[in-house]
């Protein structure tokens, strides 16, 4: 009677797993509900909070925390609205994306990138002190995810690479644009702009695929 190698079958479990992951990995059904609920969740209880606490930190009276509940809590139905909107029409034309670019954790759905514009965002608001300060770490955040894009794209064959210029430029055009709008027009830029850092990706992607890339 033959005794399976221990070894072989922990491979074999390892294999199965990994394509049981791959499924729920690319099924945008099994996974939009859970990011509705974290994403949008998120935004909903963090807002509200980065916008008292900045307040708190910037103004020292919590009598004005009372004032600014229902202005914050509009600010995170809206623009976490706005945000949820553009991840699922950007996931219904990424399906390359996560077929093709098997590359690092961090970046292998667009929830990896853009939970570190979120966090890096929230921090920042904190450390700065200032709600009204937040035009100084979006210019800053998108060469940054161009960078990410960029470093780890090396270590999947480059197909993130020809995004991270374009999420690059975007920094840049964004920090000229900030001159220009005040700050709710400057909210309503980023998400626009963020969900076409997101279409480039996917556009780049989709055509590296038409044509054999993979």
């Amino acid at each position: 009677m033959e005794h399976p190698n221990p070894k072989t079958r922990t491979q074999e479990a390892l294999a199965s797993l990994a394509e049981i992951q791959n499924v729920i990995d690319s099924s945008h059904f099994i996974e939009f509900p859970y990011q509705v609920l974290f994403a949008y969740g998120a935004l909903i209880l963090a807002m509200p909070a980065i916008e008292l606490g900045t307040t708190y930190l910037t103004f020292g009276n919590p009598a004005l925390i009372g004032n600014q509940w229902t202005v914050a809590l509009r600010h995170a139905v809206v623009y976490g609205s706005i945000f949820l909107a553009v991840k699922f029409f950007v996931l219904r034309f990424t399906d390359a994306w996560k077929a093709g670019a098997a590359a690092h954790p961090l970046i292998r759905s667009a929830a990896g990138i853009q939970w570190i514009i979120l966090v890096t965002g929230g921090v920042m608001m904190i450390v700065l002190g200032r709600a009204e300060r937040i035009d100084l770490w979006i210019p800053i955040l998108f060469p940054l995810t161009g960078v990410l894009f960029f470093v780890f794209g090396t270590f999947s064959k480059g197909p993130m690479k020809a995004t991270a210029w374009f999420q690059v430029g975007l920094g840049l055009v964004y920090g000229l644009l900030l001159k220009e709008f005040s700050n709710e027009r400057l909210w309503v830029t980023f998400f626009v702009l963020f969900g076409l850092s997101f279409l480039g990706c996917g556009a780049a992607l989709f055509a590296r695929r038409r044509k054999g890339g993979g």
